[in-house]
């Protein structure tokens, strides 16, 4: 009998100890989250309450999970404490595979191995347990899944030394000499062996042996006078480069270059002083001077046999945007590297957002929306912004990621024309303009932006709903959230502050 007790005992325990762990970390109950439009039914999510709100989260497909990461706030509700914890939700069940407190909240999954990051450390972690298994030196800055591989800095006293190590056992593969002292400002693959940097220069190297060639090139300076804080679109900014942080000085101004353009067997990219274009195999077509230009971060493009160099008249401070340099554009001959056309400086003082069309880009500062000519490579000054008539600009709206209802179907913007450019102001309105008359206007609450696609079903949502409609623009379902999303499968998680809900969306 007394082995009995025990027994009974050690399981009234363990099962009091779990009960304790989803206390104090989640709750899980079901709720309506929305109606049907086509049968009228209510449609109910399972929900999970969760004790600090979601900081990242990935979806693998390999484990069937949904892997996440929960960080708290202070009391003010603006900065993040080093406090949370990581979770892998089974996405058969629903329900959580594994949790646990965590000190590392950056989530990054490269093949079977499952890394969490803070600013200066990286573990590996168990996908299928969730224990830590290994503890790197440093932070990985980049991840191979390719040979399972990642990229650090991991010895203070050779602090440009990039080591490739084994995600496994931190084994070292190759070292190379590459400057961490500016922030990676891009990242291309050249192959499926060959990557291409953008660091302190333009750097190749082959995942398997190291470093094949280097250009060295400025693209970051230090700090010297006041700054003024630009109140540009950040994300559509982030979009032109895939950018990581590696350096550790705090008064440093960076981004002063471009994205990496590849187009056949050639690489194109500008740093603040110069442009130049090598072949794959590191050899130097030609270089460009800048030096005597207000070099800033810039966009390359290429169309037909010229470069397009739109210079954007910023630059990156911590994680801010400062007004740094003029906007310009310039065409450059690709073969040659000869300049064809060159703007004037513009006289903006704060460019606002941009917008790549098919054939140009559009940008706004405070006064007029501007377009780069593809062929000649100019700004054209396309639309004055006559605050009276409009309102302050704030940013544009993309016609094909924003729907409007017509008629009972929710359309894409550029559906009903394609021909105007679309904007919004201060005062909540969106204009369609052409380059004389207003065509369209809308209150921004009118409109829903598309989220997600999964099968003939599109996902989009507006200031407090998520409709899903079918291919023919007609309403299926409407939900009360408007959260950030993802589609695992068949169902879509819902993440806002500290609730996840679940749908399935082959029940609409």
């Amino acid at each position: 009998m007394r082995y009995v007790f025990s027994f009974l005992f050690f399981v009234c325990l363990t099962f009091s100890g779990f009960g304790q762990t989803q206390m104090n970390y989640y709750k899980s109950f079901t709720k309506d989250v929305g109606i049907s439009a086509t049968s009228i039914k209510t449609i109910t999510a399972k929900t999970f309450s969760l004790s600090s709100p979601l900081y990242d989260y990935q979806s693998d497909t390999a484990s069937n999970q949904l892997i996440f990461s929960t960080r708290k706030k202070d009391p003010s509700g603006r900065l993040y404490v080093n406090k949370g914890f990581i979770a892998g939700l089974n996405c058969a069940t629903d329900s959580i595979n594994w949790l646990y407190e965590s000190l590392r909240f950056d989530l990054n999954l490269t093949g079977d191995f499952l890394l969490f990051s803070n600013e200066v450390k990286t573990s590996r972690y168990d996908k299928k347990h969730g224990f830590e298994v290994y503890d790197f030196k440093d932070r990985i800055v980049y991840a191979i899944a390719a040979n399972n591989s990642g990229l650090t800095y991991d010895d203070p006293k050779k602090p440009d030394e990039l080591n490739c190590i084994s995600l496994l056992n931190g084994t070292v593969y190759w070292k190379a000499n590459l400057s961490h002292k500016e922030d990676w400002m891009d990242v291309k693959y050249l192959n499926d062996t060959t990557i291409i940097i953008a660091a302190n220069g333009l750097h190749a190297i082959n995942i398997h042996t190291g470093l094949l060639w280097s250009h060295p090139l400025v693209t970051a300076e230090k700090n010297q006078k006041t700054l003024v804080y630009s109140v540009v679109h950040k994300e559509n900014v982030q979009k032109i480069n895939t950018s990581f942080k590696t350096t550790k000085e705090d008064n440093l101004l960076t981004h002063l270059g471009s994205n990496i353009l590849i187009d056949g067997d050639v690489i194109y990219f500008s740093g603040k002083e110069k442009a130049i274009a090598v072949k794959t195999n590191g050899e130097l077509l030609w270089e460009l001077d800048l030096k005597e230009l207000p070099i800033s971060k810039m966009i390359l493009t290429k169309s037909g046999s010229a470069i397009t160099l739109i210079n954007l008249g910023l630059s990156q401070f911590k994680d801010n945007y400062v007004l740094y340099g003029k906007p310009f554009v310039m065409n450059v001959d690709a073969a040659t590297g000869k300049i064809n056309s060159q703007s004037k400086f513009t006289s903006s003082e704060n460019l606002i957002d941009f917008l790549p069309q098919k054939q140009s880009y559009l940008l706004a500062d405070k006064k007029n929306i501007i377009q780069t000519n593809s062929n000649n490579e100019s700004f054209e000054n396309l639309i004055p912004l006559d605050d009276h008539k409009y309102g302050r600009f704030v940013e544009f709206i993309n016609g094909d990621e924003y729907f409007v209802e017509k008629e009972g179907y929710y359309v894409p913007l550029n559906f009903i024309n394609d021909n105007v450019v679309y904007f919004k102001t201060e005062n909540n309105k969106v204009y369609g303009v052409d380059k004389v008359d207003v065509q369209y206007e809308y209150h921004f609450t009118e409109l829903f932006k598309r989220d997600k696609v999964y099968k003939d079903k599109t996902v989009i949502f507006n200031f407090k709903d998520t409709y899903v409609i079918n291919k023919n623009f007609e309403l299926l379902a409407t939900f009360n959230l408007v959260e950030r999303s993802i589609v695992m499968k068949n169902k879509i998680y819902f993440f806002g502050g500290r609730l996840l809900n679940i749908v399935d969306l082959d029940d609409l």
